[in-house]
Protein backbone atom coordinates (compact mmCIF):
# COMPACT_ATOMS: atom_id res chain seq x y z
CA UNK A 1 0.00 0.00 0.00
CA UNK A 2 1.24 3.62 -1.16
CA UNK A 3 1.20 6.21 1.87
CA UNK A 4 -0.90 9.15 1.35
CA UNK A 5 1.50 11.42 2.79
CA UNK A 6 5.29 10.93 3.03
CA UNK A 7 6.74 9.30 6.34
CA UNK A 8 7.90 12.59 8.23
CA UNK A 9 8.92 11.26 11.44
CA UNK A 10 12.80 12.71 12.01
CA UNK A 11 15.04 9.60 11.37
CA UNK A 12 18.85 10.26 12.44
CA UNK A 13 21.68 9.30 10.03
CA UNK A 14 25.53 8.60 10.43
CA UNK A 15 27.82 9.23 7.96
CA UNK A 16 31.16 6.97 8.26
CA UNK A 17 33.04 7.94 6.05
CA UNK A 18 36.35 10.56 6.09
CA UNK A 19 34.38 12.68 4.32
CA UNK A 20 31.22 14.78 3.85
CA UNK A 21 28.59 13.53 1.77
CA UNK A 22 26.26 15.86 -0.61
CA UNK A 23 23.23 14.48 -1.94
CA UNK A 24 20.11 16.23 -3.88
CA UNK A 25 16.66 16.05 -3.78
CA UNK A 26 14.39 18.36 -6.08
CA UNK A 27 17.73 20.41 -6.97
CA UNK A 28 18.27 21.32 -3.56
CA UNK A 29 21.73 20.05 -1.73
CA UNK A 30 21.77 17.87 1.81
CA UNK A 31 25.00 17.74 2.87
CA UNK A 32 25.60 15.25 6.04
CA UNK A 33 29.24 16.05 7.06
CA UNK A 34 31.84 13.62 7.71
CA UNK A 35 31.65 11.01 10.76
CA UNK A 36 28.46 13.14 12.33
CA UNK A 37 24.61 12.14 13.12
CA UNK A 38 21.97 14.25 10.95
CA UNK A 39 18.75 14.13 11.39
CA UNK A 40 16.43 14.16 8.51
CA UNK A 41 12.33 13.36 7.95
CA UNK A 42 12.42 9.44 7.00
CA UNK A 43 11.91 9.89 3.53
CA UNK A 44 14.66 12.16 2.97
CA UNK A 45 16.92 10.20 5.25
CA UNK A 46 15.99 6.86 3.46
CA UNK A 47 17.21 8.56 -0.05
CA UNK A 48 20.11 9.65 1.56
CA UNK A 49 21.35 6.86 3.36
CA UNK A 50 20.63 4.52 -0.19
CA UNK A 51 22.92 7.00 -2.15
CA UNK A 52 25.52 6.78 0.97
CA UNK A 53 25.31 3.57 0.99
CA UNK A 54 25.86 3.24 -3.03
CA UNK A 55 29.11 5.27 -2.60
CA UNK A 56 30.48 3.11 0.20
CA UNK A 57 29.62 0.20 -1.53
CA UNK A 58 31.10 1.12 -4.83
CA UNK A 59 33.99 2.52 -3.15
CA UNK A 60 34.56 -1.28 -1.07
CA UNK A 61 37.03 -3.49 -3.58
CA UNK A 62 35.59 -6.74 -1.47
CA UNK A 63 34.56 -10.03 -2.86
CA UNK A 64 31.12 -9.22 -1.40
CA UNK A 65 28.26 -9.13 -3.63
CA UNK A 66 27.13 -4.93 -4.18
CA UNK A 67 23.38 -5.32 -2.76
CA UNK A 68 24.79 -7.38 0.39
CA UNK A 69 27.56 -4.24 0.76
CA UNK A 70 24.58 -1.55 0.65
CA UNK A 71 22.79 -3.82 3.16
CA UNK A 72 25.80 -3.92 5.38
CA UNK A 73 26.35 -0.39 5.15
CA UNK A 74 23.30 1.26 5.66
CA UNK A 75 23.41 -0.93 9.35
CA UNK A 76 25.99 1.53 9.98
CA UNK A 77 24.51 4.62 8.38
CA UNK A 78 21.32 4.04 10.33
CA UNK A 79 21.66 5.03 13.89
CA UNK A 80 19.97 2.94 16.23
CA UNK A 81 17.78 4.60 19.43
Amino acid sequence: MIPDKPDITLTPIYNPMKEDFVCQWEMVNYTVPSRTIQTFPKWLADHIAKHLADKMANADETGIHHEDKINRYLEQIYVKL
